[in-house]
């Protein structure tokens, strides 16, 4: 007996109606059916979507320059104390030094440019707020410092240290941003702490 009720409840099916019963009046949509609204990824480069650590990247594509960030560190106050003890000093309560090993490549230009004194550089926090990377506030970050750029002509490359004084809740998430000095230009973000 108890094979054939379980035959019996084997039959049934959820998915239409049983014999027997009206069908249901209202229409079912189709669950496969794409829907139009779907996003679209924000373009390489921009906040949503920044160039990713490892990945050269340009503000404009006419520009000569081409950054590519291969490392940032969120914390970066024991880096910074290291390179001068003596005269380096801590970041404000409530604040961190976030630092950006950034190698910037010139390409091709028929004059020299000096990235330290011909762009900006800027950390965007997770707030929404911008955070000038000023090479003096962090203090003296040794052979890489922007402050020691000296003109690039075509074909060079040279690796720097960026350094933004950060509050500590907005440094994480944050992204780094970079554009031509005079604001004529676009801005590259890439991937901060």
């Amino acid at each position: 007996m108890a094979f054939v009720a379980g035959v019996a409840l084997a039959g049934c099916s959820a998915s239409g109606p049983v014999k027997g019963t009206p069908a249901p009046t209202h229409a079912v949509a189709a669950a496969s059916t794409p829907t139009a609204t779907a996003t679209a990824r924000a373009a390489l480069g921009t906040r949503a979507n920044p160039f990713p650590l490892n990945t050269p990247g340009k503000y404009d594509p006419a520009s000569m320059w081409t950054f590519t960030f291969t490392a940032v560190n969120g914390d970066a106050w024991p880096t910074v104390k290291q390179d001068d003890p003596e005269l380096n000093e801590a970041p404000d309560p409530g604040t961190t030094y976030v630092l950006g090993t950034v190698k910037i490549d010139a390409g091709t230009s028929e004059t020299a440019e000096n990235p330290e004194t011909d762009l900006n550089f800027n950390y965007v926090g997770s707030d929404g707020n911008t955070y000038p990377a000023d090479p003096d506030q962090c203090g003296d970050l040794g052979s890489t410092d922007l402050t020691d750029a000296t003109d690039m002509y075509s074909g060079a490359s040279r690796t720097f240290s960026i350094c933004a004084q950060v509050p500590i809740a907005a440094a994480h998430g944050g992204t780094w941003a970079i554009n031509y000095v005079d604001g004529t230009s676009p801005t590259a973000f890439f991937k901060g702490a």
